[in-house]
């Protein structure tokens, strides 16, 4: 039986952090090392992760000064001792077999790279709304396939986020070294698409078995205006990527996605500097990229509306939502 090593990056976790360790140890998975990091909490945090190692043989917990959720991660990578490799958040939980199946799903498919389904859960720590799943147990996708389905409506995150994965400890070590860039808020989505890259295939167990606590708005009010640098950040980044590559579909579905990320979060600033400097992001997104695809109409006017003013492209939005509708 493999090992998996787990990691948890904990900062002021305090309230929720016991919940999501007993989840862990509850697993029906049995060859377990769990790494708990403590990035410098100022709460109890400390003490209860270090209970945990005191209880616990397969519990190792690193204390460090403060790096951030990115750096974390990457001293997870250079601590795991295990075959395998997954993370889970300081807030959320694991249903207590997903492990088990992350592993089966791995072993049967020979995918370096797995995930699962998730559901989220309310602060509370009430379950709400499944991820939305192909309704076959397990799916096997190749690498370009895997990053073609990212993009379809409401699957981009659960293939994204660094959690609800299991990953051969070797893609982060093995040939390229890839690790989380520091200090970047969208650490994960800098990295999952290179990963499933290089791992050639992913597995999908098409169950919720990672339970995600949403905050609702909390990383754009959190973060301000890093939240969409590093958005931005990314974007340029896969579009390089897929251009790269020679994956013309895959760059086209990454400016598409990136255009209208840019209007969301110029709808969602609040402050007219953010908004300069967003318009100036989707100027640059437009100039660059956009206009070097062909594409349909409508979505050739909404853009250059855009690029006019937001309210010349809430209007032709509008409009063309009323014109489809009584068509």
């Amino acid at each position: 039986m493999d090992k998996v090593s787990v990691v948890v990056p904990a900062y002021q976790a305090e309230n929720y952090i016991r919940e999501c360790v007993d989840s862990i140890l509850g697993q029906t998975y049995g060859a377990l090392e769990v790494i708990l990091i403590d990035d410098g909490s100022k709460d109890s945090t400390p003490g209860i992760l270090d209970a945990y190692a005191e209880a616990d043989s397969r519990v190792r917990v690193i204390h460090q000064e403060n790096k951030g959720l990115a750096e974390t991660r990457n001293v997870g990578i250079e601590a795991a001792a295990g075959r395998w490799l997954t993370y889970v958040d300081a807030d959320d939980r694991l249903a207590a077999d997903t492990v088990e199946k992350l592993v089966k799903a791995a072993e049967e498919t020979g995918a370096r790279f797995v995930r699962c389904g998730y559901t989220e859960m309310d602060p509370e720590g009430k379950l709400t709304e499944p991820e939305k799943m192909p309704v076959e147990k397990l799916s096997i996708y190749e690498a370009r396939e895997a990053e073609l389905d990212s993009y379809e409506p409401g699957r981009m995150m659960g293939w994204v986020v660094a959690w609800n994965k299991l990953y051969d400890l070797s893609l982060f070590k093995e040939g390229e070294k890839i690790r989380y860039p520091k200090g970047r808020i969208f650490e994960d989505a800098s990295v999952t698409y290179r990963l499933i890259w290089k791992s050639g295939r992913a597995a999908v167990v098409n169950e919720p078995l990672y339970e995600y606590r949403f905050w609702q708005g909390g990383l754009m009010k959190a973060h301000g205006g890093k939240n969409y640098r590093d958005a931005f950040a990314v974007s340029l980044e896969k579009m390089e990527f897929y251009r790269t590559k020679g994956e013309k579909e895959l760059y086209r579905r990454e400016v598409n996605y990136s255009m209208y990320k840019t209007i969301e979060y110029y709808g969602a600033a609040a402050g007219r500097e953010d908004r300069k400097k967003i318009k100036r992001y989707f100027k640059r997104f437009y100039r660059d990229h956009f206009k070097t695809i062909k594409w349909d109409a409508g979505k050739r006017i909404r853009m250059k509306a855009f690029d006019i003013s937001y309210g010349l492209y809430r209007f032709v939005s509008a409009f063309e939502g009323v014109y489809n509708r009584l068509r």
